[in-house]
Order: C-alpha cells, then structure tokens, then sequence
C-alpha cells in the first residue's frame, strides 16, 4: 500500500462526516470507519462522491489475525 492510496482513504474519511475517529480495514471487506462508536462502511457513506476503492489494494491477515496492507 503507497502513500496516495493511504491518503485518498483518510481524506474520504475525514470529509465523510464530524466525529469519524478511525479507519479500519478487514480482509475481503471494504474499508470501515468510527463514527462516535459506530462503525460504517466508508465506501457507502461516500455514495454519491467519486471515490472508488484504489485499484491494486491486497489485505492479508497475520497469523495472529491482524490485517496488514500489502501492495
């Protein structure tokens, strides 16, 4: 994962709404986010925008279950 893929999800997620506090990613799902304890698919809050998912983006999960970014 390379920069401008990191910040076109932060800006996104930034943009999308007040009280968004993090970004999470989980293998074979898009991108979710914190909103005040919630979490929210951050492709479908963006509905309407023109944000895709970056193309070339691969998730693989550790051993012990953390996703890690892989390009």
């Amino acid at each position: 994962m390379d920069k401008q893929i990191i910040d076109a999800f932060l800006g996104a997620m930034i943009q999308s709404r007040e009280g968004v506090s993090d970004l999470l990613f989980t293998v074979g799902k898009p991108p979710v986010v914190e909103t005040h304890g919630w979490l929210e698919d951050l492709l479908k809050k963006l509905r309407g925008e023109s944000f895709e998912m970056p193309s070339g983006l691969q998730i693989e999960t550790t051993p012990d279950k953390r996703a890690t970014a892989i390009s």
